[in-house]
């Protein structure tokens, strides 16, 4: 051991970085160098992925973290967990005098993030976020609060509250259950979740817009609306008591962004989930679905992998529709994956055509119209514009038979999924399989 501590620092940093941050624990304590050159690497390996709030005492806690000059050049992602206070979750807390300072609690947490949504402090808390963070890359939401590893300043809400903080999620969850029917009151909670969410990516894409931050990795956002209802001018007024004000974000700084995000490479959406009963928050109709992710796809025109997983709604199939229309849309992708959404094989097709040059990955995860799957395949696979190294199908048909699945490629669950080899060789094996 006593030659290992007299490694250099980065030497030592490096064969930290192949270590679990348990055992980089256990090499802390074998003496004070040890100690003294593992403390970059612990810094990395703990606060490589930092989960916030969007509430001022979280926003606050990361601006304070990041004053520290080595936390601040380790931080490469912000995952931004989708916390709110709604009157509904109040009026479903138990009355009685033993309750009552958790219900005063949960209104001073509710007060002070709605005066910082309407005023615009998040956002002007969250550049200067993004201007402490060096070498942040990535930025996600998530509708799930982890425990064991919770956001910043959760366990002081826990301590506050008696409970875990309530997340725009789509489930009943931590404790937070409704008095009366499910459509009475839950649905007007998930209808105040979904403008949140909406809300949470404007502050997003406002701040990047004020401070000029180059995302280099991944935008990941989970609840997107159907429709996002933001000001068209700096000086429109908010489209709704809850709505995004103007000074946040407006629709005249979407072109904007090009340069934030003229290195991003891979881009994630999620729709906002709902059951077929919740009317109250499905879109009115096919012809708005997702409007405005079209005027954000300029400036993603450098992303190289798209992920979009839907909620199951028959009216999604109009987003791989509309993609399909023009080569223009993300013309470098390389891979390409559709989750629970249904969609249609022609247009599927069309897309690949658009994106032959390019196009090299492929997953489909839900029934598509129009096409069975072995004339899908001979479609994608035998026109020489289309290089495909790997596809992934999981279609959910019947009429192919298991074992032509499990003998061949070896998976289950009808799904189809060959290594990434080169595109001669992927071409042979799915000639192999379609002519069985």
């Amino acid at each position: 051991m006593a030659h290992l501590t007299e490694l250099p620092a980065e030497i030592i940093s490096s064969i930290c970085d192949l270590l679990a941050i348990d055992d980089v624990h256990e090499l802390r304590t074998v003496c004070k160098d040890m100690w003294r050159k593992t403390r970059y690497s612990l810094l990395a390996k703990t606060f490589r992925m930092v989960p916030v709030m969007m509430t001022r005492a979280s926003l606050q806690g990361l601006l304070d973290l990041a004053e520290d000059p080595i936390i601040c050049g380790v931080i490469k992602e912000l995952q931004i967990v989708l916390v709110t206070y709604l009157s509904e979750r109040k009026d479903s807390l138990p009355l009685g005098p033993q309750r009552r300072s958790q219900r005063r609690a949960y209104s001073r947490h509710m007060h002070s993030q709605n005066t910082m949504r309407t005023t615009g402090e998040d956002v002007a808390l969250l550049a200067q976020v993004l201007t402490k963070l060096t070498a942040l890359e990535s930025i996600s939401t998530t509708d799930r609060l982890d425990p064991i590893n919770p956001p910043l300043k959760a366990q002081d809400v826990h301590a506050d509250l008696g409970m875990w903080p309530p997340v725009a999620n789509m489930q009943k969850q931590n404790g937070w259950e409704m008095i009366g029917t499910w459509q009475e009151q839950y649905a007007p909670c998930r209808k105040q979740n979904l403008a949140f969410n909406t809300h949470v990516i404007a502050v997003v894409m406002g701040a990047l817009q004020r401070t000029g931050k180059k995302l280099k990795g991944s935008l990941n956002f989970v609840g997107c609306p159907f429709e996002i209802p933001l000001p068209k001018h700096p000086d429109s007024r908010r489209l709704s008591p809850t709505g995004t004000p103007a000074s946040t974000f407006n629709e005249t700084q979407i072109t904007a962004l090009d340069a934030n995000f003229s290195q991003l490479t891979e881009l994630s959406l999620a729709t906002f989930a709902f059951g077929s009963q919740d009317h109250s928050v499905a879109p009115r109709g096919v012809g708005d679905m997702f409007s405005w992710f079209h005027a954000f796809v300029p400036v993603w025109s450098n992303v190289t992998t798209l992920t979009i997983t839907g909620s199951k709604f028959n009216g999604e199939e109009r987003i791989l529709s509309d993609l399909s229309g023009s080569a223009k849309f993300f013309p470098k992708l390389r891979s390409f994956s559709l989750i629970s959404i249904q969609v249609h094989g022609q247009h599927l097709l069309r897309f690949a055509q658009h994106h032959a040059s390019t196009l090299e990955h492929l997953t489909v995860h839900r029934h598509i119209i129009g096409s069975n799957y072995r004339e899908l395949m001979r479609l994608l696979t035998r026109n020489e514009m289309i290089k495909f190294r790997s596809i992934n199908l999981k279609l959910g048909d019947s009429r192919i038979r298991d074992h032509d699945f499990h003998s061949l490629v070896g998976v289950h669950n009808s799904t189809l999924i060959l290594e990434e080899r080169s595109h001669e060789d992927f071409v042979e094996v799915c000639h192999a399989v379609l002519h069985m």
